[in-house]
């Protein structure tokens, strides 16, 4: 079983060997205490990270921003959506764009569901860069 928690409080323990949080939602509460009382292991697996801002979607969103020039892009060039889209995330990889790394050491470029507002910025900027050395107009919607 899997619990993923959105957003938790961090408790400051005096014993720093003990890690606490505050879950607020109930819904989240009982799934944890569920999984407490269910699962045999005393061991589990943790990740903490800040909460992140996630890039933003709909109308005149940088989703929207970014994937309107990729299409610009495309119909410039010849090249499918998928394609192009593929290449600016390689390119901006360079300005901080996430990467997972596979089992052979290579990398691929995240997908845009799983990307920060800051990490969309550096797609916006590498797509705008492309196109102007490309001499490729892009329209702002």
């Amino acid at each position: 079983m899997k619990i993923v928690i959105p957003s938790a409080k961090r408790i400051k323990p005096k014993d720093h060997t003990i890690i606490s949080f505050e879950v607020a939602d109930e819904r989240i509460r009982s799934l944890v205490h569920y999984m407490f009382e269910n699962e045999k292991s005393p061991f589990y697996r943790l990740t903490i990270q800040p909460p992140r801002r996630a890039r933003t979607t709909g109308w005149k969103s940088q989703n929207h921003h970014l994937n309107g020039h990729i299409q610009q892009i495309a119909m410039a060039t010849g090249n499918s959506f998928s394609a192009v889209k593929e290449r600016m995330k390689e390119l901006a990889i360079d300005r901080g764009y996430p990467v997972e790394i596979l089992p052979d050491g290579s990398v691929k470029p995240k997908s845009e569901s799983e990307i920060t507002s800051i990490e969309a910025g550096y797609l916006i900027d590498t797509i705008h860069q492309f196109a102007a050395e490309w001499e490729i107009p892009l329209a702002e919607e």
